[in-house]
């Protein structure tokens, strides 16, 4: 990570395609469209989609490597996770890296009522986002990337 942050500093551009290319071989492995990542101020958030799905990142983590690997990841996942929401719900073929009962559990686990966790008014804003199942499973691809990369993958990116 050290090492990583470091080049961020010295050659943020080499770094910022490191991210693309990480986020590329998301797509390709799970067989999504690719995903542009644009690097603009998201006013101290990590990284977040934007309307046309491509992700969005902030360049003041770019020397924080386990965050923008965490979120670069967390990302795509929901790009995944979207991409097989969609597909046609009679499908009989898988997409977006997951069959089709698995995108109508995902359709089902995104509907406004879990979501909104219910509806509880007790229930933070907060709270309801962090535990929406389309977000614990992001920062699981999240965290399991990062926890998984070992060095001579993470040289192969560089």
């Amino acid at each position: 990570a050290d090492r990583l942050a470091k080049l961020a500093a010295e050659d943020p551009e080499k770094v910022r395609e490191m991210y693309q290319t990480i986020a590329d071989d998301f797509a390709d492995q799970n067989g999504i469209p690719r995903k542009q990542i644009q690097w603009v101020d998201l006013n101290g958030a990590y990284g977040r989609r934007d309307g046309a799905g491509n992700i969005q990142l902030d360049p003041d983590f770019l020397t924080d490597p386990s965050v923008l690997l965490h979120t670069v990841v967390h990302e795509m996942e929901h790009s995944r996770q979207y991409e097989g929401m969609a597909m046609d719900p009679n499908s009989t073929t898988n997409g977006a890296g997951m069959t089709p009962e698995e995108a109508a559990r995902w359709r089902e686990l995104n509907q406004t009522y879990v979501r909104n966790k219910g509806d509880n008014p007790s229930t933070s804003v907060d709270e309801a986002y962090r535990a929406r199942p389309v977000e614990v499973d992001a920062r699981r691809a999240g965290r399991d990337f990062v926890n998984n990369l070992t060095l001579e993958e993470l040289e192969k990116y560089l």
